[in-house]
């Protein structure tokens, strides 16, 4: 008797999770341009601090 498995595995719930975070993403910049960017600016801002101390 050979065994049919129902469920998706672990790795296709993972990938569906960050296909519709992705998507959730897309949306919300699509939606809030602006604030998307000063999103951006943001983290860039803040990697850019966070490298330029590690230069010394």
């Amino acid at each position: 008797m050979s065994k049919t498995n129902v469920l998706p595995k672990k790795n296709t719930l993972r990938k569906l999770l960050w296909l519709a975070v992705l998507v959730a993403v897309v949306v919300w910049v699509v939606q809030h341009p602006y604030q998307a960017r000063h999103a951006l600016d943001s983290v860039v801002h803040a990697v850019t601090v966070l490298f330029s101390g590690l230069g010394r």
